[in-house]
């Protein structure tokens, strides 16, 4: 008897669809997947450890996006998992469904120029992102930039650094 095949989650529907465990689960995958897209030299096993969940977890839950390569087994440059993300709007945190890891990785510089700026008042870092939006669910979210709006949003608790994903709560 061979194990049911995991279809990869690509949409909100089907991430709300999904039992709370697996979402977890999910969101492991793609952390496992993020940390050997920034280090090629981490093995898929490393990785998966890393990241408290199993090489066979990662391979089942991320599809296509894992792929062997002679003995070893790389990520594809980007993909198409859905991810609750959280991000900084005018209002404060709000979470963001998202389907494309560039997006994802343009929203977490824009978490760590965010970051810095808070930290050392430099703005350098948040110039990248003038003028330039998050579109997800047909709506468009601006980059916040604005010292004083990150100013504001960070004086009343709205800025936090619990976790990039936006886990249960």
């Amino acid at each position: 008897m061979s194990k049911r095949r995991f279809e990869p989650i690509r949409t909100a529907r089907a991430w709300d669809a999904l039992p709370q465990p697996k979402r977890d689960t999910h969101l492991r995958v793609l952390d496992v997947i993020s940390a050997m897209r920034r280090n090629p030299n981490t093995s898929l096993r490393q990785a998966a450890i890393d990241w408290n969940t199993t090489p066979e977890t990662v391979r089942r839950y991320a599809g296509p996006v894992v792929q062997r390569s002679g003995r070893r087994f790389v990520v594809s440059s980007s993909d198409r998992l859905y991810a609750p993300v959280r991000f900084y709007t005018d209002k404060g945190l709000v979470t963001i469904g998202t389907t494309d890891s560039r997006v994802r990785s343009k929203m977490g510089r824009h978490m760590n120029a965010v970051d810095r700026y808070l930290k050392t008042g430099k703005t350098d870092h948040l110039t990248e992102f003038r003028g330039q939006f998050v579109r997800a669910q047909k709506v468009a979210y601006p980059f916040i930039t604005n010292p004083r709006t990150l100013d504001r949003l960070a004086s009343a608790g709205e800025i936090s650094y619990e976790d990039f994903y936006a886990r249960a709560s």
